[in-house]
């Protein structure tokens, strides 16, 4: 829709100049003045006008340039509205959404997506909608950069997410982006007697507050677990003793990213972990 907007106001017996300007804001900002003084039949119009992205139209009344009335009195009448559908004047675009480029990361890494190259080619003003696959949640799904961590995999695992951008009429239509999380990274000692099951390390709550648990699978007994902090410096050290499910409290883990190493002697499988007091 546009709208026009037809203003009548008059002040009678007076001998001063009462001009009035009126500011009519939507998607435009237009502007005209009226003298009202002794005015028995001018109006003063705007018109082509359309909402905001949310919908609103304001007209703001002031003194105009040429008035000389001593206090600046500004006068609001009355107002006729009348609108039309918008097939006369410039159609409306829809907005490209762009998603950003794909990205390979790992476990625990901070992932940004970007949705900056999202556009509108009226240049209208666009908000944002993620959409996440299940498993992953975003920092906000209305923002054009949202993050996330990384989920613990036990394989290459690729996550699919979708941009759809909105410029207060028209969707976009929908963009992709593949993130790829990669599966730590297991490094065989000796192809003798290795067990060809695939071995996992579950740790969670991840991101935790230095109270987790670990579960360990397919790997040989007596592993060795050692939690190291990124400049590897030990924190933590224990023998599997034949157990395969851990309940750990290290509250004295400061804030930060840990590698979680297990060792059966035929392997070392790592996992990453995130303690957020």
């Amino acid at each position: 829709m546009v709208y026009t907007f037809k203003i009548f106001a008059s002040r009678m017996q007076t001998h001063d100049n009462r001009e009035t300007q009126y500011i009519v804001s939507g998607k435009t900002t237009k502007s005209t003045t009226l003298d009202v003084a002794n005015n028995d039949s001018q109006i003063a119009v705007v018109s082509n006008i359309k909402p905001s992205n949310d919908g609103i139209i304001t007209v703001v009344a002031s003194p105009g340039t040429n008035n000389n009335n001593s206090v600046q009195y500004f006068y609001l009448g009355v107002i006729q509205v009348d609108y039309q559908e918008d097939s006369l004047t410039e159609a409306n675009n829809a907005p490209f959404s762009n998603a950003g480029n794909n990205q390979t990361v790992n476990e625990g890494d901070f992932v940004m997506l970007d949705g900056s190259g999202s556009f509108d080619p009226d240049d209208d003003v666009i908000t944002y909608f993620w959409t996440a696959p299940e498993g992953i949640v975003l920092s906000a799904n209305d923002v054009a950069q949202p993050t996330f961590t990384a989920p613990q995999v036990d394989e290459d695992t690729q996550y699919v997410f979708t941009l759809v951008v909105n410029d207060g009429i028209l969707d976009s239509e929908q963009d992709n982006v593949v993130a790829t999380v990669n599966d730590s990274i297991t490094t065989e000692i000796s192809n003798r007697f290795v067990n060809t099951k695939h071995k996992q390390i579950k740790v969670y709550p991840n991101p935790n507050n230095g109270s987790f648990i670990l579960e360990l699978k397919n790997f040989n007994r007596q592993a060795e677990i050692t939690i190291m902090n990124l400049s590897g410096k030990v924190v933590y050290r224990i023998e599997n003793n034949e157990r395969s499910h851990f309940e750990l409290n290290s509250p004295y883990l400061q804030r930060g990213i840990y590698n979680i190493s297990v060792s059966d002697g035929l392997s070392i499988k790592t996992r990453k972990m995130i303690v957020n007091h």
